[in-house]
């Protein structure tokens, strides 16, 4: 069961640096405070700050990457936050829903919830790289939120949580490994699979987002990871010392 402290706002190629200050501000009134920005190169914060009042202290321990995949590589549960209607499996959960998720929850570490640009939202490639999806009820006559907003309600919903009294009703805790651990995997995955015809080299990452959501309805263990890494690696042996014959 993770703690107040593992959870992370990430504002995936944010588009109005008033809103990462409005953001802050947000955070700051539910008690949040780790924030990452995922930009290729830091903007100037200046209009950010008029907007973060009270919460200045998040902005100035803000930290910025070059990509989602970096920004997320250590987290071991991840949320992609969007409106979109068109995702039905078991990977999404709805916001009503979150404080009970988080609670039922046995992993430990950094729990990200990964917000999109103002226009556009969350590609489906930014959105596979998220171990669940969590989507924000709202009015069909009016759906998107300001981005501030939508952090403001996923803050609140998660200030709802008592992580303390869930920790201890949580019983033993499950090692879930961090994205960059499954990340590897999948790529170890695609190299197997076209080296031995399953699939082609033209369009090798077909099959990832389909890899990718199986992992996290499994909710996989570190454990049980490393087992599959090692299948891999044996199965990759064997080939080449069948070619070599």
């Amino acid at each position: 069961m993770s703690s107040r402290d593992d959870i992370i706002i990430v504002l995936n190629r944010p588009e109005r640096i008033m809103n990462i200050g409005a953001s802050a501000r947000a955070m700051k009134n539910f008690g949040v405070t780790r924030l990452r920005i995922v930009q290729s190169f830091p903007p100037r914060l200046d209009a950010a700050y008029r907007m973060a009042t009270h919460a200045t202290d998040i902005l100035n321990n803000a930290v910025f990457f070059g990509s989602l995949a970096e920004a997320i590589a250590d987290t071991r549960m991840s949320f992609a936050v969007t409106r979109r209607g068109d995702l039905s499996d078991n990977s999404v959960v709805a916001l009503p829903e979150l404080p009970e998720f988080i609670t039922s929850d046995k992993t430990e570490g950094g729990i990200a919830f990964v917000f999109g640009p103002e226009r556009t939202g969350l590609s489906n490639g930014e959105i596979g790289l998220c171990r669940k999806v969590l989507t924000i009820p709202s009015s069909k006559e009016c759906p998107s939120l300001n981005l501030s907003h939508a952090v403001l309600a996923v803050c609140h919903s998660l200030y709802s949580c008592d992580f303390d009294r869930a920790g201890e009703a949580a019983g033993k805790t499950r090692e879930s490994p961090p994205m960059s651990d499954i990340e590897e995997f999948l790529t170890h995955l695609q190299s197997s699979l076209v080296s031995i015809g399953f699939l082609k080299e033209q369009n090798p990452g077909r099959l990832q987002p389909m890899f990718r959501s199986l992992l996290s309805r499994a909710a996989i263990t570190s454990r049980e990871l490393r087992v599959l890494r090692g299948i891999l690696f044996q199965a990759d042996w064997a080939q080449g010392k069948e070619e070599k014959k």
